[in-house]
């Protein structure tokens, strides 16, 4: 689940650890993920390796953004090292399924997550193929199939695993009810993701945003961010009011994509839009220059060519162009960011 400050459109901004829109009214996505009402809580997450236990950790899972969105957030081993990620589930109106972005490290790693496939409301069953994009550039795949008919017991089942040429052991995991426990510490070192990040620290912050609608009405809005998992991310979330008024909440995530070299951004908001970016930075000129693709709440495919540029310590520019959803073309967008 950045940047959604622009049209009510969302096409951006996946993650500061609060529920944003706590309280409103379900959106229009939740009709098609209320099959995950049960997993809200708290669990006991065991990892097995057929008769070996290789993970032993716990995770808690709540609505965001209106319902539109559930976020999992948990901690166990991750190839025999601790590991703390978060997960957010929603929904895909333009191929009618489920998706998943993640994002998680351990002490000397980061990796990037992204499911997407059908749930089976007959079987109860949810099935997706994963893709697992690992800080040294390797990719591990998989296919997950999660069984969510029992309201206390959740099982997921990963098979066809592999990295590269290399098959992989099939893992289960076994969900149970239990006590929320903080999950240990990461030791706070930098860790591999934050080289490639530092260049754009200047984005960290607490935000006022803004701007002008091409119809000149007043833009205005709130973005708040910071770094998670030893500066592997740089996470947060905002508001907006759109032409019409309305409120729309987003979070975002930011990390670096150490297969196609490049910044990627997942982000989604409170009206169910959600999409994924790609950047580069150019440091002499000190901008960022997205492209961006998104999903509609109507299931249109919306893009956007996306340039955060820094003026000074406390103020950057958010420059937004050839923005087209569907069939149709948007104006350009400027923004101010000035830090609060």
């Amino acid at each position: 689940m950045r940047r959604c400050m622009t049209l009510g459109l969302l096409l951006t901004a996946a993650f500061l650890m609060t529920s944003p829109c706590r309280g409103q009214e379900p959106g229009t996505a939740y009709e098609h993920l209320k099959f995950l009402e049960p997993l809200v809580g708290n669990w006991k997450v065991v990892k097995t390796e057929g008769d070996k236990t290789v993970s032993d950790g716990q995770e808690a899972s709540e609505w965001i953004l209106s319902k539109s969105f559930m976020r999992h957030a948990g901690w166990g081993l991750f190839d025999g090292k601790p590991v703390q990620y978060e997960f957010y589930t929603g929904w895909n109106p333009k191929t009618k399924e489920v998706f998943q972005w993640a994002a998680g490290a351990t002490d000397s790693g980061y990796g990037i997550i992204q499911r997407l496939g059908a749930y089976d409301p007959i079987r109860k069953v949810w099935t997706s193929r994963e893709s697992h994009l690992l800080s040294n550039g390797d990719e591990r795949t998989s296919l997950v199939r999660f069984n969510l008919g029992d309201k206390d017991r959740i099982t997921g089942d990963f098979t066809q695993r592999r990295q590269g040429d290399q098959a992989l052991p099939d893992h289960h995991d076994t969900f149970t009810r239990a006590t929320r426990v903080a999950p240990p510490a990461l030791d706070g070192t930098p860790g591999p993701g934050y080289v490639y990040l530092r260049p754009i620290e200047w984005l960290v912050g607490d935000w006022s945003v803004r701007g002008t609608w091409a119809d000149g009405k007043p833009h205005e809005g709130e973005e708040h961010s910071g770094w998670v998992y030893d500066k592997n991310f740089i996470q947060g979330t905002g508001w907006y009011k759109d032409r019409d008024g309305k409120r729309i909440d987003y979070i975002f995530m930011i990390a670096w994509d150490a297969k196609a070299k490049k910044y990627v951004m997942a982000a989604g908001g409170s009206d169910g839009a959600h999409g994924i970016g790609t950047a580069d930075y150019d440091a002499a000129t000190k901008t960022l220059a997205f492209r961006r693709t998104a999903v509609s709440p109507a299931g249109e495919e919306m893009s956007l060519d996306q340039r955060d540029r820094l003026v000074s310590s406390d103020t950057f520019e958010w420059i937004g162009t050839n923005f087209r959803i569907g069939d149709k073309t948007l104006p350009d967008v400027k923004l101010t960011f000035s830090r609060k």
